[in-house]
C-alpha cells in the first residue's frame, strides 16, 4: 500500500471509531438521562415560539400562528407583529389601555387568545359600556423580574394607563433561578441578563451547528447547567432564604422602581394549585400586605380557593393535570380583575381620549382565534 493510501486508511479509520464512538455513547446517554430533552429549556428547544431577547432573556417570536394540542386542551396562539398575544394595539386611543404582563398564568397557557382572562375582561366591560383595550403581554416561563422588565420596555413603547403585574406562586417557590435584578440597601441593582442559565443554553444553541444540536451528547452538555447559577448571580441562600429575597425584590419593584410614562400599577396574585393544599400562605408570606402598606392595589384572587373553601369548587377552574387555568378559570379571573378595577378606582380619573404612546405602536384589529395548523407551540414552559 502506498503512503499516502495508508493515511487514507489510518484517516478512514479514525473517523470510523469516533462514530462508533459517538454511537455508543449516544445509546449510553439515553439509557442513563432519558429526559435529556426537558433539560433544555422550552424557549431553547422550540423552533415556534421565541426568540433571544438582550433584556428579558427570550421574547414572544412576533407573528407566531399556531396551535398546538395535548390531552386535555387545544390551543390556538397567535402574536401580532409587535410580540403580544392576540394581536397589536389599536391605533386610536378613545379608551383606557391596561397592559397586563407576567408569566403563563397571564399569557393563557391552555386556552384560546380570545378565552385569556385579558380578552375576556375587555369583552366584558365592552359590553357594559365601559370599554378598555387590555394588552397581553404574558410569556410562558417567566419570573417576576423578566415580567417587570417586559413592563418597563412596553411601557415605554405603548404608554399604558395602567398596568396590570400577575404574580403567581412560582415567581416565589422556583422561577428566581433567572434573576435580572439583586437587591442591595433596599433597592433593584440591575445584574446582567446574559448571566443565567437559559441565556447560557441559548449561547450554546447559536454556536452549535443543526446537526451536532441533534446528538443526545449535545443536549446532555446544554442540559447540564438546567437551574444551576453558573456565573454566581444568586445569593447564596437556602430556599427560604431565596424565597424572601424575591420577596423582597417584588416589594422594591412595585413599590418603587420607575417605569417609563409612570403608569398605574397595581398586582393581581393568580389562582394556584398550591391555593388548593393551603400551601400558597408559607410562600406569599408578608409580601401582599407589605405591597398594599406600600400603596400598591393588590387582587388576591387565590385567596376564594384556600381552605377553607370547597377545594372541588376551585379544582374546577384549573385544567386536571395541567396546572394552567381552564377557560372557565379565565371568565372566573376576569370578572375578579373586572370587580377590583371599579372597587380600587384604578381607572377613576383618566382621560376619555388617553395619551398617545411615545412612539406609535403597530395596528392590528382584534381577531378571535381559528386554528391555522397544528403543531407545538410551546411545549411545557416550566
Amino acid at each position: 500500500m502506498t503512503r499516502s493510501g495508508s493515511r487514507a486508511a489510518r484517516v478512514l479509520l479514525s473517523l470510523l471509531s469516533l462514530a462508533v464512538g459517538i454511537a455508543l455513547a449516544e445509546g449510553l446517554v439515553g439509557f442513563l438521562a432519558p429526559d435529556v430533552d426537558d433539560r433544555i429549556h422550552y424557549a431553547v428547544r422550540s423552533r415556534t415560539c421565541c426568540r433571544p431577547d438582550p433584556d428579558t432573556v427570550w421574547s414572544l417570536r412576533p407573528g407566531i400562528d399556531v396551535s398546538r394540542s395535548t390531552d386535555e386542551f387545544d390551543e390556538h396562539v397567535h402574536v401580532g407583529s409587535s410580540g403580544l398575544r392576540g394581536g397589536d394595539p389599536v391605533e386610536s386611543r378613545d379608551r383606557p389601555r391596561i397592559l397586563a404582563t407576567g408569566d403563563s398564568f397571564t399569557f393563557g397557557t391552555g386556552v384560546d387568545d380570545d378565552q385569556a382572562w385579558e380578552s375576556v375582561l375587555a369583552a366584558r366591560r365592552a359590553a357594559d359600556g365601559r370599554p378598555v383595550e387590555v394588552l397581553n403581554a404574558g410569556v410562558p416561563g417567566y419570573g417576576f423580574d423578566q415580567g417587570f422588565r417586559a413592563a418597563q420596555k412596553w411601557s415605554a413603547r405603548l404608554a399604558p394607563d395602567l398596568v396590570l403585574f400577575g404574580l403567581h406562586c412560582t415567581d416565589v417557590a422556583s422561577d428566581w433561578d433567572v434573576p435580572l435584578w439583586d437587591l442591595r440597601d433596599g433597592r433593584l441593582v440591575p445584574l446582567d441578563p446574559s448571566r443565567n442559565w437559559i441565556a447560557l443554553q441559548v449561547r450554546l444553541k447559536a454556536a452549535t451547528p443543526d446537526l451536532l444540536r441533534g446528538l443526545r451528547l449535545w443536549r446532555a452538555l446544554a442540559g447540564s447547567v438546567r437551574h444551576r447559577d453558573p456565573f454566581g448571580q444568586l445569593p447564596p441562600l437556602d430556599w427560604a432564604g431565596t424565597t424572601a429575597w424575591q420577596r423582597d425584590k417584588i416589594v422594591a419593584a412595585l413599590a418603587r422602581e420607575p417605569i417609563p410614562g409612570d403608569p398605574r400599577r397595581a398586582a393581581v396574585v393568580m389562582p394556584c394549585k398550591e391555593d388548593l393544599r393551603g400551601d400558597s400562605a408559607a410562600l406569599w408570606a408578608d409580601l401582599l400586605r407589605r405591597l398594599e402598606q406600600a400603596g400598591v392595589a393588590v387582587l388576591d384572587a387565590g385567596r376564594e380557593i384556600r381552605p377553607p373553601a370547597d377545594p372541588a369548587a376551585g379544582r374546577g377552574l384549573f385544567f386536571e393535570r395541567d396546572i394552567h387555568l381552564a377557560p372557565e378559570g379565565n371568565r372566573w379571573l376576569a370578572s375578579r380583575v373586572d370587580r377590583f378595577l371599579d372597587e380600587r378606582g384604578l381607572l377613576d380619573g383618566l382621560p376619555a381620549h388617553p395619551r398617545d404612546p411615545a412612539r406609535p405602536a403597530s395596528v392590528e384589529p382584534p381577531r378571535k382565534s381559528v386554528p391555522r395548523h397544528g403543531g407545538p407551540l410551546l411545549g411545557s414552559p416550566r
